[in-house]
């Protein structure tokens, strides 16, 4: 099956999309704090970025979704015309789809009490879903690094690039986040701000990679057909 998309026009709606719910997030959050009212009639909770089960959550796991779809597509593509590393798309694959299922609701969050419990950590760690995690990258990185490498240029600099974007925000910025939450609660202006900043970056992420799997897949397998 050929991925008839421009990755150009893609990319710039995708961003576009972002920049509304970023913005809609922005906007709900200062009448928030200037009208008294807590919800805005409901509009807070359905497009805070940092929580669940809204516009910004869902938008988030259908992208992560696309993104494990492509992948899949990739990985079939690459076994029917005999090139290497179909197993190495299957697992980006797997892992993007847990990634969207998690995204959807939330199942990281669950690992927070009984992690920080059982390894008695705090500060930095106190959102503790981040250590598993961050294993969890470690072995995808110890797995994948000779796949990554072996790709052509451009895709490698674009994987390499949306991965960075993407994990800054998703555990790098969580941890700075979780000392803030600490020193000065949920309702702070710079917990607002950091909170902003993560998920703003983990979007962007998504966004940089899904372009980078589309122009991959162009080059390498819809102009050889």
């Amino acid at each position: 099956m050929q991925l008839i998309l421009s990755e150009r026009r893609l990319f710039r709606l995708h961003l576009g999309l972002i920049g509304v719910l970023v913005g809609a997030h922005g906007l709900v959050h200062f009448l928030r704090r200037f009208s008294g009212d807590r919800d805005v009639h409901g509009l807070w909770p359905l497009f805070n970025l940092n929580a669940e089960n809204n516009v910004p959550s869902l938008f988030s796991a259908l992208a992560i979704l696309a993104a494990a779809a492509l992948l899949f597509t990739t990985a079939t593509a690459a076994r029917r015309s005999d090139r290497p590393n179909f197993a190495a798309w299957c697992i980006l694959g797997a892992v993007f789809t847990w990634l969207g299922i998690d995204e959807s609701v939330g199942l990281h969050e669950m690992l927070n009490r009984p992690v920080r419990d059982a390894l008695q950590v705090g500060g930095p760690l106190y959102f503790a879903w981040v250590i598993p995690y961050a294993v969890l990258l470690g072995v995808l990185v110890a797995l994948l690094w000779r796949f990554v490498f072996g790709l052509d240029a451009l895709t490698r600099r674009r994987f390499i690039v949306a991965g960075v974007v993407y994990v800054t925000g998703a555990l790098l910025l969580e941890m700075i986040g979780a000392r803030i939450w600490l020193a000065q609660g949920a309702q702070s202006r710079l917990y607002y701000i950091e909170t902003t900043a993560e998920e703003s970056l983990e979007m962007l992420g998504i966004a940089l990679f899904i372009r980078a799997i589309i122009a991959h897949h162009g080059r390498e397998f819809d102009r050889a057909a």
